[in-house]
This record gives structure tokens, sequence and C-alpha cells, in this order.
């Protein structure tokens, strides 16, 4: 299975394989995907900033064609500001102590992340390889 649309990224940046490199290479030395923060932030309540960070990672994952990933991050944002708008929009922390099909979406997440990692990786290599 693939985890990235190379292709479809490439497109972005008119073909630019070097801009888009640049992508990938900050993409895999960032620190943008920390699943144990958004659990604790679940535990906490602070449902804010699990919407925050799903929507960095988002937005991160769409840039560089890792479609999957971009889904369930969007998932997990739409459900929570839809599920808890007032807390998402001011900081609120939630009292709501059911937020296991939440963790249930980070624990997805987290294991697309890895896939996707790895596929990052290999094609930051090919596209290195003198050809």
């Amino acid at each position: 299975m693939k985890f990235v649309n190379e292709a479809e990224a490439l497109s972005r940046f008119d073909g630019d394989t070097e801009i888009y490199l640049e992508l990938i290479d900050t993409f895999l030395e960032s620190t943008i995907a920390d699943f144990g923060a958004m659990r604790q932030e679940l535990e906490d309540g602070n449902v804010k900033q699990v919407a925050f960070r799903a929507h960095k990672l988002k937005g991160a994952s769409l840039t560089l064609g890792a479609e999957d990933l971009a889904s369930i991050a969007s998932t997990i944002e739409t459900t929570l500001r839809a599920r808890y708008p007032e807390e998402t929009a001011t900081g609120h922390k939630t009292a709501d102590t059911q937020l296991d099909s939440i963790a249930r979406h980070v624990d997805a997440l987290e294991t697309v992340y890895g896939q996707t990692i790895a596929e990052l990786e290999t094609i930051r290599k090919t596209l290195r390889t003198p050809q």
C-alpha cells in the first residue's frame, strides 16, 4: 500500500524535486507528530490543543502527498471541533471522559505516520540518487 502520492505532491511544486526534498527533510526532522503529547492532552481534556496538532499534521501531510495521514488527522480535528465547539474555540478543558474514539484515531494516526515516514525516507533516497 502506498501512503504518499508523490506524483500529486510534485505537481504542487511544478515537478521541482528540490523544493519537495526540502519539505520532506523539514517534515522528517520536525516534531509535528507528538503522539504522547496528544494522548496526554486528551487525558487532560485539552481538546483545543489536540485539534490544533491534528490540523498542523493534516496541512503538512497534504503538502507532501500523504493523503491517508491527512485524512485521519482531519477526522480527529473535525470530530473534536464538532463535538466540543466551545472548548476548541476557547481552550477550556472538557470534563468529558468519553474520548476513547478520538484516542483510537490517534493510535491509527501514529500507525499510518510510521508507515508514511518510511515511505518518505525511501522517496527522499530515490530522489537524491543520481539518475
